[in-house]
């Protein structure tokens, strides 16, 4: 039984008026990690940045809502930087979506917060690997319908993650209908400025009919415009 089920009732309805905190911990990778009862759900922070919120993870539920998931015959998802398991949290909450996950999360501090808080609420089946992300790419054989990236060193993404090699390497392991959903960073002039350049330099080479949905402080780069609902 996961730690999920012992918050009590009275937590989260006080999580809605002030933050409540559940867990500190650190790594070797994150010497802060915190983890919060904000407005009923948990949210993950490492630093300064929000790492995963549940449903309200808006970069990437605001994206779901705009693709045409069932069109797509998803079946094999690649979850590139886990969290707390957002992303399969959304699409079985909001979107009535269950597939086959596999989850690449470096930090084992933050897999052993999503097996004991996350991971019991999820119905779809996960292949949680500890590792670094790059690396998985470059060995794996298997091919997805759909890629998520989720990875970042506090607000930035790592360098070789946006070189054109790691994104072709993306564009191999999808099946030819899939996609590609990458999250930046664009919360200011500086970062909207890179994260455009990044776009239009490699991401939009690899990928000529993406496009990027700009969702708050974040671009969320998607592979192939088409699969948007019109």
């Amino acid at each position: 039984m996961g730690k999920n089920l012992k918050i009590s009732i009275w937590k989260k309805v006080f999580s809605y008026f002030k933050d409540v905190h559940i867990e500190s911990r650190s790594s070797k990778f994150n010497s802060e990690i915190q983890l919060l009862l904000v407005k009923g759900r948990f949210q993950l922070c490492c630093g300064s940045a929000i790492y995963s919120f549940d449903d309200l993870y808006d970069n990437f539920g605001f994206s779901f809502d705009q693709l045409n998931l069932n069109k797509l015959n998803i079946e094999e998802v690649l979850i590139l930087g886990m969290g707390l398991a957002s992303i399969p949290y959304i699409l079985e909450r909001l979107q009535d979506q269950y597939y086959n996950y596999t989850a690449i999360e470096i930090d084992e501090e933050i897999i052993s917060l999503a097996n004991d808080y996350a991971l019991p609420r999820l119905q779809s089946s996960m292949n949680i690997i500890c590792g670094d992300a790059e690396r998985f790419v470059f060995i794996t054989e298997q091919k997805f319908d759909l890629i998520t990236m989720d990875v970042f060193e506090e607000q930035n993404v790592p360098q070789q993650m946006k070189k054109a090699e790691f994104i072709g390497r993306l564009k191999e392991l999808l099946n030819p209908t899939g996609v590609v959903l990458m999250n930046m960073m664009a919360a200011d002039k500086e970062s909207k400025e890179k994260s455009q350049s990044f776009f239009d330099n490699v991401f939009l080479n690899v990928f000529p009919d993406a496009t990027i949905l700009k969702i708050k402080g974040n671009y969320m780069m998607l592979s192939d415009k088409t699969t948007l609902k019109h």
